[in-house]
């Protein structure tokens, strides 16, 4: 029902065996076909509608000139016989009524079956107090009633029986559906209705959904769940009205991890001793955290290798993560294993004597002959050294460099002057000595360990 409050506010009294309270509507009965059950065990109230138009085509209203703020309600009748019910409005303003009747089920006849021939009552006058009589009742029959606020004046309506020998059946229930949304798309749905003992349960919705559980769940809900679920009671035989439920599947956020420049790759490279920041590139962004403990949109420095990863929340909640792979190359190590140079030493191909191998060399003493890298004494002075550079640049363009002195030896020049300069065959041997410079070797036929 169209109501000038957010929602129906019913007063429901089930009693009989299993259930007695006081509730609010779950649906509101604008149309036939979401017509309210009541029992006439207790006064049931509702707040009326304004301004919420004319009822449905389609009935015939009988008395009614009119239908406005039309509020729809349906019995099912227990114990037979008579039954009046008293409307009245609260303040007293005009109110009208039609009733039809009997019927298999309250929703079927919704649909071309209530005609002139199933009114049971109506009444069309100026009154605040109204009575809707039904006479003659048998168990099981059900009765359309339809109330209306001709006077478009805020007021609640309550009605009851108030005389004869009939009864409704109060184990119609009114169910309530609820469910657990937003929830975030790979998260769990949960649809609730209450509990009430002895009821089946029959559950319908997106993507042909169906259950017979009280309270479903539907694991990795995708985006296809999301839509009106709807739930029907059923106890000793009688399906309740539908009850819906919208549930809403919220999409992760949408975003990826860049650099700086906004460039996407799956690893970035970074020579040793470089840092750098990264940045969530995102279209529904409200936080963020990063791997290194940073929030915000910029993750602040890395320099270490390892997974760069930021998980992102949307307005809804629903988190994303990202992950992208961090670089970071060792030190470039340079080592050496280049000559020195003596006197009249001739050229050294060096293609190989420093690592990383691939590198190049440079400096006074390296020549480049066709595949070649030489190192030549020429270009050192005799005596003295010259540095020898070597640059090593890998797939990345990070470098190492280093350098080492390469000597050119002069040759010495020795002299030799002998204490004594021959010997008896028969003599023992004699140190050698007198050689210049001091740190030289004797060599010469009969001459061993400096004795000859």
């Amino acid at each position: 029902m169209l109501l000038h409050t957010p929602q129906i506010r019913l007063y429901l009294f089930l009693s009989l065996f299993f259930l007695s309270f006081i509730g609010e509507s779950s649906a509101q009965n604008y149309f036939c076909n979401s017509s309210e059950p009541f029992c006439t065990d207790e006064a049931f109230t509702y707040a009326a509608g304004v301004n919420t138009g004319q009822a449905e085509p389609g009935p015939n209203y009988g008395c009614l000139a009119d239908q406005p703020n039309p509020a729809w309600f349906h019995m099912r009748i227990g114990i037979p016989g008579d039954i009046n019910i008293l409307m009245q409005s609260t303040p007293a303003v005009d109110i009208d009524f039609i009733c039809w009747g009997p019927f298999p089920d309250p929703y079927t006849p919704c649909s071309g079956q209530l005609t002139s021939s199933a009114i049971v009552d109506c009444s069309y006058s100026g009154a605040a107090t109204e009575n809707c009589f039904i006479p003659s009742t048998l168990i099981g029959e059900y009765y359309i009633l339809l109330i209306n606020n001709w006077s478009n004046q805020s007021c609640d309506i309550t009605f009851s029986k108030s005389s004869g020998d009939g009864e409704s059946d109060c184990n119609i229930i009114n169910p309530s559906a609820t469910n657990n949304s937003p929830v975030c798309i790979g998260e769990t749905l949960e649809l609730y209705t209450e509990f009430i003992e002895d009821a089946t349960y029959e559950w319908t919705g997106p993507d042909a959904f169906s259950s017979s559980l009280q309270n479903p769940i539907i694991t990795n809900a995708q985006l296809l769940n999301g839509g009106l679920y709807s739930v029907v009671v059923t106890l000793n035989g009688v399906p309740s009205n539908p009850a819906t439920t919208n549930a809403v599947i919220a999409s992760t956020p949408i975003f990826e991890i860049t650099n700086m420049a906004g460039d996407i790759q799956d690893t970035f490279r970074l020579c040793h001793g470089e840092q750098m920041k990264f940045k969530v590139n995102y279209w529904d962004y409200v936080g963020a955290t990063w791997s290194n403990g940073n929030t915000g949109v910029l993750s602040g420095n890395i320099n270490t290798s390892g997974d760069v990863w930021v998980e992102s929340f949307n307005p809804t909640g629903c988190m994303g993560r990202d992950t992208t792979y961090l670089e970071v190359r060792d030190e470039i190590n340079i080592g050496f294993n280049l000559p020195n140079f003596c006197q009249g030493d001739g050229n050294d191909t060096i293609n190989s004597d420093a690592t990383p191998l691939g590198g190049a060399f440079s400096g006074s003493a390296v020549i480049f002959e066709t595949n070649d890298t030489i190192l030549s004494p020429v270009g050192i002075p005799l005596g003295d050294s010259v540095k020898t550079y070597y640059i090593f640049t890998d797939d990345i363009e990070c470098e190492g460099e280093d350098s080492v002195w390469t000597k050119h030896y002069a040759s010495p020049t020795a002299t030799l002057i002998l204490d004594q300069n021959s010997i008896c065959i028969d003599a023992v041997s004699i140190p050698l000595s007198g050689g210049s410079p001091a740190d030289g070797a004797y060599v010469g036929p009969g001459v061993a360990a400096g004795q000859f």
